[in-house]
């Protein structure tokens, strides 16, 4: 599907004239930790993407691959068969030393794994519409099996029609084996060309305009798998985090601004008002639905901002300030 004629995002970000980050509407889905059985959910899930969004992306970046080549349909599949590449060759001689020392040796390959596709008139530019997957691996153990952490990205223009974006959100949502997600306002940055200006104009930009998520996750998507990194228009939880709000003595209850639906048997979809909000720090304008679906889930959200790093001048201070942007009181 291309984009609806007369819909784009202007860039909140350009070097030499080259557009190094777009403000989007987008949804950022945190797995659980990935097994064999999400090979064909994935690949489901790529099916889905590509018959959205699939004629409007044009440049692929594989962390697999040298260069940037032309977007196909086949790139996607390293995201579906990522997974079989998890498993672990058994040895026949050794300890449990050598079989940390293969394990480590086997994660150099595959952790910071990623697939990227974005549309655009030269590889070089930021676009709008994107869809990628990243992965990680943390410390390995002698189990059979590397453990790894997945999140997949896909951002659209900021003004396409939100009745036809929340109803393909809601049904990828509902394909994976999801931890959380959040879809709303984000944005769309291509850090092959310029990472530097891009993380910067994302920093000022999301200092500013609260409603949008800065979309950090790589290199600790750990920290953010038992806390959740930010509530957006949409804010997805999977059975798991819906279970330790109970076991918290927070079971989710929808509140005036805040609706609560289910997603499969168990998860839940957090809808904090009727279309996204920026939000505007400088105005003191906080989404009151925003805060009140923050407070709902304030027990997994994270506020520490102990080890993590943000692309960009983001300082600690920084970093804890807007995970925790939306504690406020709303009448």
């Amino acid at each position: 599907m291309s984009a609806p004629g007369g819909i784009s995002s202007p860039p909140v970000g350009i070097h030499n004239g080259v557009p190094v980050v777009h403000a989007a509407l987008g949804a950022i889905f945190h797995l659980e930790i990935l097994s064999r059985e999400d090979e064909e959910r994935l690949d489901r899930v790529n099916n889905l993407v590509w018959s959205w969004l699939g004629g409007e992306l044009r440049h692929s970046w594989l962390s697999c691959v040298d260069g940037y080549p032309q977007a196909r349909r086949t790139d996607l599949d390293y995201i579906s068969t990522y997974v079989q590449d998890l498993d672990l060759p058994k040895l026949r001689e050794g300890g449990e030393e050598a079989k940390l020392a293969a394990a480590n040796f086997a994660k150099i390959g595959r952790t910071d794994f990623s697939v990227a596709l974005k549309g655009g008139a030269t590889w070089a530019e930021s676009s709008p519409i994107s869809y990628r997957f990243w992965a990680e691996i943390p410390v390995v153990d002698l189990e059979p099996r590397l453990s790894a952490y997945g999140v997949l990205q896909l951002t659209v223009p900021d003004g396409w029609p939100l009745d036809d974006f929340l109803g393909r959100v809601t049904e990828i949502a509902a394909a994976l084996r999801l931890r959380w997600g959040a879809a709303g306002y984000t944005y769309s940055t291509w850090y092959a060309h310029e990472w530097q200006m891009a993380s910067a104009r994302v920093y000022a930009h999301a200092r500013r305009y609260l409603g949008y998520d800065v979309g950090a996750y790589e290199r600790q998507v750990e920290d953010f798998h038992d806390r959740i990194r930010t509530v957006n228009w949409l804010t997805f939880l999977g059975p798991a985090l819906v279970e330790a709000l109970t076991k918290a003595g927070k079971p989710l209850s929808a509140s005036p601004l805040v609706a609560i639906r289910p997603l499969g048997e168990e998860g839940a979809v957090l809808y904090a008002g009727g279309r996204p909000e920026a939000g505007d720090r400088n105005r003191l304008a906080y989404p009151r639905a925003y805060v009140q679906a923050d407070a709902m889930v304030r027990p997994i959200r994270a506020r520490d901002p102990d080890d993590m790093v943000f692309l960009g001048p983001w300082t600690k201070d920084d970093i804890g300030e807007w995970l925790c942007r939306f504690e406020r009181h709303v009448k």
